[in-house]
């Protein structure tokens, strides 16, 4: 669950990043095009996150829990 969360989370603080930088954030004069680029791989790390949601969300099923519910106290 973290991988996906941080992966995505990564890419979208280094996409606004750039486009707060605008069109100097792609030229390789900035430290934000390689943190783009690293962004961008640590999405496919491992598999990419589709993949990861499938097989976890599978798991939960088989389990009879759902990804964003939890059980109350009592």
């Amino acid at each position: 669950m973290a991988k996906i969360h941080v992966a995505n989370l990564l890419h979208k603080a280094a996409d606004v990043a750039i486009q707060i930088d605008g069109a100097r954030g792609y030229s390789q004069d900035t430290v934000l095009e390689w943190i783009y680029r690293y962004a961008c791989r640590a999405r496919l790390v491992d598999g990419a996150g589709e993949v990861h949601q499938m097989v976890l969300n599978r798991h939960l099923t088989d389990q009879k829990r759902d990804f964003l519910k939890w059980e109350s106290a009592g």
